[in-house]
């Protein structure tokens, strides 16, 4: 990859070193403070759903959100990466996602938007948002969602297969 100089217009060769096996993601902690563009890109192209809250600085309901945010992120750390956007540092993306109110949380699968919700979130609606995306995910299927919630499972599978 190269980029050019703005002082003197020369092409610069830049090159990121690649550790084979391991992820150039910077950060494994929820939530994340996205910086640039080629960031947020990294994390979608990781191997977790990503949950973004696009917010900025002024807005007092993104204030009421950072603390749930947080929570919930915390939560979920290692199955669902929650990402911070501030509007003001990446207006770009905020435009090329169409947010019009903030706060925004926008679910990622991949590049793909699967969900969104504009306004303060209580938190066991978030914990709705990032199970759900956790589940569209691995592809889990409402009859497994079904058999989770009546109790079924491991319990279920294992007698299931035990020889007679």
């Amino acid at each position: 990859m190269s980029k050019r100089s703005k002082r003197n217009g020369k092409t610069k060769s830049h090159s990121r070193p690649q550790v084979k096996g391991k992820s150039p993601i910077k950060s494994l902690r929820n939530p994340i403070a996205v910086k640039t563009v080629a960031e947020f890109e990294l994390y979608l192209d990781g191997d977790l759903p990503v949950i973004v809250d696009f917010w900025a600085s002024w807005c007092g309901p993104c204030r009421m959100m950072a603390p749930i945010f947080e929570k919930v992120g915390k939560q979920f750390e290692g199955r669902v990466r929650f990402l911070k956007v501030s509007t003001e540092e990446l207006p770009e993306l905020s435009e090329a996602l169409e947010i019009r109110a903030i706060p925004t949380l926008v679910v990622f699968n991949g590049r793909d938007v699967v969900d969104s919700h504009a306004g303060l979130v209580p938190p066991a609606e978030l914990s709705r948002l990032a199970q759900r995306a956790e589940d569209i995910a691995k592809d889990v299927s409402l009859g497994d969602k079904m058999k989770r919630w009546l109790g079924f499972g491991t319990t279920a599978q294992a007698a299931a297969q035990a020889p007679n």
